[in-house]
């Protein structure tokens, strides 16, 4: 009977499964779709519709929000400073013409109302179907982009002593999913 090593990368986005074989290599085993990598904490059903799973805790701050997401950054037209980030479910999409309610995720009762906006996707595609499809940019232009975004922050929001929060709200259909699958948790 022979020995293996395996190894499991359980991320919070996507999740691995190596061993490493007779000539003491890595190998990555293959999902069902044939991809070394499988998205964490989602399922399919036998028509291909996404089955959204959550992870619970008794730390709030560790309860992930379900679902494949697009992550916004919103910014105001008149100064170019930043509003807050704004999370959906992947087929949503922001429309700018219209006002926007934002919400505290962690408390609900905290809303505002964004209108002048523009909203630009965070997340790129760096590999699909196995294929580097993204060409990273150089360090001086990640340096200099960083620069960039770092100074759409409000100074309030980059002060050491006592800082602003700076928001990440969910859209209400992505809230909507994670509270379900909490409610269906607790019973």
């Amino acid at each position: 009977m022979s020995e293996y090593s395996i190894g499991i990368d359980l991320g919070t986005t996507y999740s691995c499964l190596a061993y490493i074989d007779e000539d003491g290599d890595p190998v990555v085993e293959k999902n069902f779709e044939q991809e070394d990598t499988t998205p964490s904490v989602i399922l399919f059903n036998e028509n291909g519709e996404i089955i959204p799973k959550i992870k619970c805790s008794e730390n709030v701050e560790k309860i992930t929000i379900p679902h494949f997401k697009k992550v916004y950054r919103l910014y105001n037209r008149d100064n170019g400073k930043a509003i807050a980030d704004y999370m959906t479910v992947y087929d949503e999409t922001v429309d700018e013409s219209q006002p926007l309610m934002l919400f505290d995720p962690y408390a609900t009762w905290k809303t505002k109302n964004v209108c002048n906006f523009e909203a630009r996707e965070l997340l790129v595609p760096v590999f699909l179907k196995g294929k580097r499809v993204y060409q990273s940019p150089s360090l001086k232009e990640i340096q200099s982009y960083c620069k960039q975004q770092v100074d759409t922050l409000w100074d309030e929001i980059k002060r050491f002593d006592n800082p602003q929060t700076y928001y990440v709200d969910l859209s209400q259909k992505l809230w909507d999913i994670q509270q379900e699958l909490l409610r269906k948790n607790r019973s």
